[in-house]
């Protein structure tokens, strides 16, 4: 299924390789591969597109499932990838559930939308769906990164990488 535009950054069309990266926000490992992977799609974003899902690992990060709950509503104001920074950044800081309105505030959302978005079904359905198919994709731990070929052939890499060798696997 074709990702909504507001998960995907980089080329939206024309481009031969697709990143999906799901998201633990209380990984130690992701707040350092996120942003090299963002700045890896937007260094080549003529041809790399990145899709952003969810996966928090709720048995060991506590946090992790409300943290994605609020990401995802970010993405329907279209701050997704600003909003995940700043989670990355603070990560320390989620068990005070009060960090994700303040920096939903900070990203000047509409925040009666962002906290009515937090608490509903179709809101966790999203989230859920995303594990889902991480796992179904093989996806075992955190930080990961499936690289979809223009050919269709899929590629996971299943824990930190550093973007040499990343670069190098995409041909960069």
């Amino acid at each position: 299924a074709e990702p909504d535009a507001n998960q995907v950054v980089g080329a939206t069309e024309n481009y031969s390789v697709t990143l999906v990266q799901y998201l633990d926000y209380e990984c130690r490992f992701c707040k350092k591969f996120f942003p090299d992977v963002l700045a890896l799609t937007t260094s080549h974003s003529d041809t790399v597109r990145l899709i952003i899902k969810q996966y928090p690992l709720v048995q060991i990060h506590p946090q992790a499932k409300a943290a994605s709950l609020a990401a995802e509503c970010a993405a329907e104001q279209n701050k997704l990838v600003d909003y995940s920074t700043k989670l990355y950044e603070r990560q320390d800081q989620l068990a005070d559930t009060t960090v994700f309105e303040t920096i939903a505030s900070e990203l000047g959302l509409n925040l009666e939308a962002f906290n009515s978005c937090r608490t509903a079904d179709a809101t966790l359905a999203q989230v859920e769906a995303d594990a889902v198919e991480a796992q179904q994709l093989g996806v075992q731990t955190q930080p990961n990164l499936v690289i979809v070929w223009e050919d269709g052939k899929q590629q996971l890499i299943d824990g930190y990488v550093n973007m040499d060798y990343l670069a190098s696997v995409l041909g960069f």
